[in-house]
Protein backbone atom coordinates (compact mmCIF):
# COMPACT_ATOMS: atom_id res chain seq x y z
CA UNK A 1 0.00 0.00 0.00
CA UNK A 2 1.35 3.57 -0.86
CA UNK A 3 1.39 6.62 1.67
CA UNK A 4 0.37 9.48 0.53
CA UNK A 5 3.15 12.82 0.53
CA UNK A 6 0.72 14.19 3.94
CA UNK A 7 0.93 10.82 5.93
CA UNK A 8 4.77 10.00 4.66
CA UNK A 9 5.93 13.97 5.83
CA UNK A 10 4.12 13.00 9.18
CA UNK A 11 6.03 10.25 9.89
CA UNK A 12 9.60 11.56 9.29
CA UNK A 13 8.90 14.28 10.85
CA UNK A 14 8.25 12.27 14.03
CA UNK A 15 10.97 10.38 13.09
CA UNK A 16 13.46 13.20 13.41
CA UNK A 17 11.71 14.60 16.29
CA UNK A 18 12.80 11.55 18.06
CA UNK A 19 16.08 11.74 17.01
CA UNK A 20 16.22 14.96 18.13
CA UNK A 21 14.90 14.25 21.42
CA UNK A 22 17.07 11.49 21.53
CA UNK A 23 20.54 13.39 20.49
CA UNK A 24 18.92 16.22 23.31
CA UNK A 25 19.51 13.79 26.05
CA UNK A 26 22.44 11.44 24.82
CA UNK A 27 25.56 14.16 26.28
CA UNK A 28 25.39 15.14 29.86
CA UNK A 29 27.86 17.60 31.94
CA UNK A 30 28.06 17.60 35.46
CA UNK A 31 28.94 20.63 37.64
CA UNK A 32 30.41 19.32 40.99
CA UNK A 33 30.19 22.92 42.72
CA UNK A 34 32.01 21.77 45.87
CA UNK A 35 34.68 20.08 43.88
CA UNK A 36 34.95 23.06 41.50
CA UNK A 37 34.91 20.32 38.62
CA UNK A 38 32.87 18.93 35.67
CA UNK A 39 32.76 15.69 33.70
CA UNK A 40 31.18 14.68 30.28
CA UNK A 41 29.84 11.33 29.53
CA UNK A 42 31.35 12.25 25.83
CA UNK A 43 34.07 13.19 24.38
CA UNK A 44 32.93 15.24 22.07
CA UNK A 45 32.21 17.43 24.87
CA UNK A 46 35.14 19.36 26.85
CA UNK A 47 33.90 21.50 30.45
CA UNK A 48 36.80 23.65 31.80
CA UNK A 49 37.23 26.27 33.78
CA UNK A 50 34.91 25.58 36.50
CA UNK A 51 34.52 28.76 38.51
CA UNK A 52 32.82 29.55 42.16
CA UNK A 53 33.20 32.98 43.16
CA UNK A 54 31.94 33.15 46.65
CA UNK A 55 27.61 32.40 45.49
CA UNK A 56 28.30 32.81 41.72
CA UNK A 57 29.14 29.21 39.36
CA UNK A 58 30.05 29.09 35.91
CA UNK A 59 31.64 26.54 33.67
CA UNK A 60 32.56 27.03 30.31
CA UNK A 61 32.17 23.74 27.79
CA UNK A 62 33.88 23.25 24.63
CA UNK A 63 32.56 21.65 21.33
CA UNK A 64 35.53 19.32 20.26
CA UNK A 65 33.95 18.41 16.57
CA UNK A 66 32.52 19.93 13.85
CA UNK A 67 29.01 19.77 14.23
CA UNK A 68 26.74 21.17 16.72
CA UNK A 69 25.71 19.96 20.15
CA UNK A 70 22.45 19.36 22.27
CA UNK A 71 23.36 18.37 25.70
CA UNK A 72 22.26 18.48 29.89
CA UNK A 73 23.72 20.45 32.14
CA UNK A 74 23.75 19.28 35.51
CA UNK A 75 24.73 20.80 38.69
CA UNK A 76 25.11 19.10 42.01
CA UNK A 77 25.55 20.80 45.33
CA UNK A 78 23.85 23.87 44.57
CA UNK A 79 21.54 23.88 47.79
CA UNK A 80 18.30 25.49 48.11
CA UNK A 81 17.06 29.12 46.47
CA UNK A 82 16.70 30.25 42.69
CA UNK A 83 19.40 31.31 40.28
CA UNK A 84 19.89 33.13 36.93
CA UNK A 85 21.05 31.53 34.41
CA UNK A 86 23.32 33.22 32.06
CA UNK A 87 24.59 31.73 28.83
CA UNK A 88 27.25 33.36 26.70
CA UNK A 89 26.81 36.36 29.47
CA UNK A 90 22.97 36.71 27.97
CA UNK A 91 20.64 36.09 30.46
CA UNK A 92 18.56 33.07 29.91
CA UNK A 93 16.16 31.93 32.52
CA UNK A 94 15.67 31.81 36.71
CA UNK A 95 15.34 27.99 37.89
CA UNK A 96 15.31 26.44 41.10
CA UNK A 97 18.26 24.45 42.44
CA UNK A 98 16.27 21.45 42.36
CA UNK A 99 15.45 21.81 38.17
CA UNK A 100 19.04 23.06 37.82
CA UNK A 101 19.99 19.48 39.75
CA UNK A 102 18.28 17.52 37.56
CA UNK A 103 19.30 19.05 34.20
CA UNK A 104 18.72 22.06 31.56
CA UNK A 105 18.84 21.66 27.99
CA UNK A 106 21.67 23.35 25.97
CA UNK A 107 23.19 23.95 22.32
CA UNK A 108 26.32 24.71 21.76
CA UNK A 109 27.44 25.76 18.16
CA UNK A 110 29.90 24.26 15.22
CA UNK A 111 31.81 25.22 13.20
CA UNK A 112 30.94 28.13 10.52
CA UNK A 113 34.04 28.91 9.03
CA UNK A 114 36.49 27.55 5.85
CA UNK A 115 37.48 23.36 6.93
CA UNK A 116 40.41 24.92 4.70
CA UNK A 117 41.35 27.70 6.64
CA UNK A 118 41.56 25.99 9.99
CA UNK A 119 43.46 23.07 8.44
CA UNK A 120 46.06 25.24 7.75
CA UNK A 121 45.70 26.97 10.65
CA UNK A 122 46.37 24.15 13.09
CA UNK A 123 48.79 22.68 10.66
CA UNK A 124 50.91 25.63 10.34
CA UNK A 125 51.46 26.12 14.02
CA UNK A 126 54.68 23.44 14.47
CA UNK A 127 56.60 24.17 11.67
CA UNK A 128 56.16 27.72 12.26
CA UNK A 129 57.68 27.25 15.98
CA UNK A 130 60.35 24.70 14.53
CA UNK A 131 61.61 27.13 11.99
CA UNK A 132 61.63 30.19 14.55
CA UNK A 133 64.09 28.34 17.44
CA UNK A 134 66.35 27.45 14.31
CA UNK A 135 66.71 30.32 12.93
CA UNK A 136 66.56 32.85 16.47
CA UNK A 137 70.02 30.90 17.22
CA UNK A 138 71.52 33.76 14.63
CA UNK A 139 71.78 37.01 16.06
CA UNK A 140 72.30 38.24 12.10
CA UNK A 141 69.77 41.30 11.02
CA UNK A 142 68.24 39.18 8.44
CA UNK A 143 67.39 36.24 10.36
CA UNK A 144 66.51 38.45 13.33
CA UNK A 145 63.40 40.18 10.64
CA UNK A 146 62.46 36.84 9.59
CA UNK A 147 61.90 35.33 13.28
CA UNK A 148 60.01 38.95 13.84
CA UNK A 149 57.39 37.91 10.98
CA UNK A 150 57.27 34.47 12.35
CA UNK A 151 56.68 35.44 15.63
CA UNK A 152 53.51 37.11 14.22
CA UNK A 153 52.71 34.59 12.18
CA UNK A 154 52.59 32.25 15.08
CA UNK A 155 50.33 34.55 17.08
CA UNK A 156 47.79 35.11 14.08
CA UNK A 157 47.33 31.45 14.23
CA UNK A 158 46.56 31.18 17.82
CA UNK A 159 44.68 33.87 18.04
CA UNK A 160 42.09 32.94 15.32
CA UNK A 161 42.36 29.31 16.48
CA UNK A 162 41.16 30.77 19.88
CA UNK A 163 38.41 32.72 18.68
CA UNK A 164 36.98 29.76 16.46
CA UNK A 165 37.23 27.53 19.70
CA UNK A 166 35.35 30.23 21.38
CA UNK A 167 32.61 30.18 19.09
CA UNK A 168 32.47 26.50 19.67
CA UNK A 169 31.45 26.87 23.06
CA UNK A 170 29.11 27.83 26.23
CA UNK A 171 29.71 29.99 28.80
CA UNK A 172 27.09 28.79 31.43
CA UNK A 173 27.20 31.33 34.88
CA UNK A 174 24.36 30.30 37.79
CA UNK A 175 23.95 33.58 39.71
CA UNK A 176 21.42 33.92 43.21
CA UNK A 177 18.84 35.04 41.53
CA UNK A 178 18.62 39.17 41.87
CA UNK A 179 22.47 39.28 42.23
CA UNK A 180 24.81 41.15 40.05
CA UNK A 181 26.70 38.93 37.34
CA UNK A 182 30.37 39.12 37.96
CA UNK A 183 32.41 38.47 35.01
CA UNK A 184 34.43 34.96 34.99
CA UNK A 185 37.52 36.00 32.98
CA UNK A 186 36.88 33.39 29.89
CA UNK A 187 37.95 34.19 26.39
CA UNK A 188 35.58 36.27 24.73
CA UNK A 189 33.27 34.57 22.32
CA UNK A 190 32.23 36.90 19.41
CA UNK A 191 29.93 36.82 16.50
CA UNK A 192 29.51 34.59 13.91
CA UNK A 193 30.95 37.32 11.97
CA UNK A 194 33.84 38.44 14.26
CA UNK A 195 34.88 34.89 14.55
CA UNK A 196 34.68 33.96 10.26
CA UNK A 197 36.75 37.59 9.83
CA UNK A 198 39.56 36.35 12.52
CA UNK A 199 40.08 33.15 10.85
CA UNK A 200 39.81 34.83 7.11
CA UNK A 201 42.00 37.47 8.27
CA UNK A 202 45.03 35.38 9.76
CA UNK A 203 45.05 33.28 6.46
CA UNK A 204 45.23 36.40 4.48
CA UNK A 205 47.59 37.73 6.79
CA UNK A 206 49.94 34.48 6.14
CA UNK A 207 49.67 34.62 2.19
CA UNK A 208 50.86 38.42 2.74
CA UNK A 209 53.59 37.10 5.19
CA UNK A 210 54.62 34.60 2.58
CA UNK A 211 54.87 37.07 -0.37
CA UNK A 212 56.96 39.29 1.19
CA UNK A 213 59.34 37.20 2.66
CA UNK A 214 60.10 35.61 -0.93
CA UNK A 215 60.26 38.88 -2.45
CA UNK A 216 62.44 40.66 0.40
CA UNK A 217 65.01 37.98 2.27
CA UNK A 218 68.55 37.75 0.43
CA UNK A 219 69.31 34.67 1.58
CA UNK A 220 68.00 31.71 -0.52
CA UNK A 221 68.55 29.17 1.91
CA UNK A 222 66.73 31.22 5.14
CA UNK A 223 64.31 32.50 2.32
CA UNK A 224 63.06 29.10 1.74
CA UNK A 225 63.04 28.08 5.10
CA UNK A 226 60.49 31.24 6.06
CA UNK A 227 58.08 30.55 3.41
CA UNK A 228 57.99 26.50 3.64
CA UNK A 229 57.89 27.28 7.79
CA UNK A 230 54.54 29.17 7.03
CA UNK A 231 52.99 27.06 4.31
CA UNK A 232 51.96 23.59 5.86
CA UNK A 233 52.71 20.94 2.51
CA UNK A 234 53.73 17.24 3.67
CA UNK A 235 56.09 15.95 1.26
CA UNK A 236 57.11 12.67 1.63
CA UNK A 237 58.91 9.66 -0.44
CA UNK A 238 59.56 6.06 0.27
CA UNK A 239 61.83 3.63 -1.45
CA UNK A 240 61.17 -0.23 -1.81
CA UNK A 241 61.67 -2.97 -4.16
CA UNK A 242 58.90 -4.06 -6.38
CA UNK A 243 58.17 -6.96 -8.83
CA UNK A 244 61.94 -6.93 -8.59
CA UNK A 245 62.66 -2.81 -9.48
CA UNK A 246 63.60 -0.23 -7.35
CA UNK A 247 60.50 1.26 -6.64
CA UNK A 248 59.57 5.18 -5.39
CA UNK A 249 55.94 6.37 -4.10
CA UNK A 250 56.15 9.93 -3.25
CA UNK A 251 53.06 11.85 -1.75
CA UNK A 252 52.37 15.37 -1.47
CA UNK A 253 49.70 16.77 0.86
CA UNK A 254 48.52 20.44 0.83
CA UNK A 255 47.19 21.41 4.61
CA UNK A 256 47.64 25.16 3.03
CA UNK A 257 43.92 26.89 2.74
CA UNK A 258 45.42 27.73 -0.63
CA UNK A 259 45.86 25.27 -3.64
CA UNK A 260 49.68 24.92 -4.53
CA UNK A 261 51.34 24.16 -8.10
CA UNK A 262 54.19 23.13 -9.14
CA UNK A 263 56.49 19.68 -10.64
CA UNK A 264 58.42 17.08 -8.91
CA UNK A 265 62.27 16.77 -9.40
CA UNK A 266 64.40 14.00 -8.68
CA UNK A 267 68.51 13.61 -8.85
CA UNK A 268 69.09 9.69 -10.15
CA UNK A 269 72.30 8.26 -10.80
CA UNK A 270 73.87 8.09 -13.58
CA UNK A 271 73.01 6.85 -16.69
CA UNK A 272 69.63 5.67 -14.09
CA UNK A 273 65.95 6.02 -15.67
CA UNK A 274 62.52 6.36 -14.44
CA UNK A 275 59.01 5.47 -15.60
CA UNK A 276 57.78 8.29 -13.48
CA UNK A 277 54.51 9.59 -16.30
CA UNK A 278 53.08 12.91 -13.91
CA UNK A 279 55.02 15.06 -12.29
CA UNK A 280 53.56 18.26 -12.77
CA UNK A 281 51.11 19.67 -10.14
CA UNK A 282 48.40 21.38 -11.05
CA UNK A 283 45.91 23.55 -8.66
CA UNK A 284 46.80 20.73 -5.65
CA UNK A 285 43.39 22.10 -3.60
CA UNK A 286 43.77 21.96 0.07
CA UNK A 287 43.53 19.33 1.77
CA UNK A 288 43.82 16.45 -1.45
CA UNK A 289 47.21 14.53 -1.98
CA UNK A 290 49.15 14.03 -5.24
CA UNK A 291 50.77 11.07 -5.55
CA UNK A 292 53.64 9.68 -7.45
CA UNK A 293 54.56 5.89 -7.89
CA UNK A 294 57.62 4.97 -10.28
CA UNK A 295 59.91 2.25 -10.86
CA UNK A 296 63.64 2.92 -11.81
CA UNK A 297 65.69 1.17 -14.78
CA UNK A 298 68.77 0.67 -14.82
CA UNK A 299 71.51 1.18 -17.45
CA UNK A 300 72.54 -2.11 -17.35
CA UNK A 301 71.59 -5.67 -15.66
CA UNK A 302 74.72 -5.97 -13.45
CA UNK A 303 74.09 -2.47 -12.22
CA UNK A 304 73.38 -1.50 -8.53
CA UNK A 305 70.48 -0.38 -7.51
CA UNK A 306 71.05 3.42 -5.79
CA UNK A 307 70.90 3.77 -2.17
CA UNK A 308 68.98 6.78 -1.86
CA UNK A 309 67.01 8.80 -4.46
CA UNK A 310 67.02 12.42 -3.53
CA UNK A 311 63.68 14.54 -4.39
CA UNK A 312 62.42 17.86 -4.45
CA UNK A 313 58.64 19.36 -4.72
CA UNK A 314 58.95 23.28 -6.42
CA UNK A 315 56.09 24.70 -5.65
CA UNK A 316 53.95 27.95 -5.97
CA UNK A 317 51.29 29.59 -4.16
CA UNK A 318 49.44 32.43 -5.45
CA UNK A 319 46.35 34.67 -3.80
CA UNK A 320 45.42 37.50 -5.52
CA UNK A 321 48.34 39.85 -5.93
CA UNK A 322 50.62 38.25 -3.50
CA UNK A 323 52.76 35.00 -4.36
CA UNK A 324 55.52 33.05 -3.40
CA UNK A 325 57.71 30.22 -4.14
CA UNK A 326 59.17 27.15 -2.22
CA UNK A 327 61.15 24.22 -2.29
CA UNK A 328 60.50 21.52 -0.17
CA UNK A 329 63.01 18.02 -0.13
CA UNK A 330 62.19 14.77 0.64
CA UNK A 331 64.78 11.08 0.40
CA UNK A 332 63.18 7.51 -0.34
CA UNK A 333 66.24 5.52 0.87
CA UNK A 334 66.51 2.04 0.26
CA UNK A 335 65.71 -0.02 3.56
CA UNK A 336 68.50 -1.72 4.98
CA UNK A 337 69.22 -5.66 4.60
Amino acid sequence: MRLSRTVFFLLALCFICLVTMGQSYASVVTVNVAGKSATSDVKTLDPKNVKVQVDQIGVFVTNTVLEPQVFTLKFSGLGHGSYDIYVNKAFKWTKPASELESGIELTVDGRIVDPAMIRCLEAVKEPIQKAYDRINASKAAEPQRVCGTLNQAKSWARTSLQREQAWRSVGVVLAPTGRMLRPMGWFVRGSDFETARAVTQACWLLQQARDRMYHAIKNPSLRNEAVVAMTPIDFSATYSTKNGKPHVDAKLLNNCDLPVSGSISMALPAGWKSTAKKLKIAGLKSGETFSLAFDLVAPSKTAAAPDSIPMAANLTVVQDTWTASLKLTATAKANPK
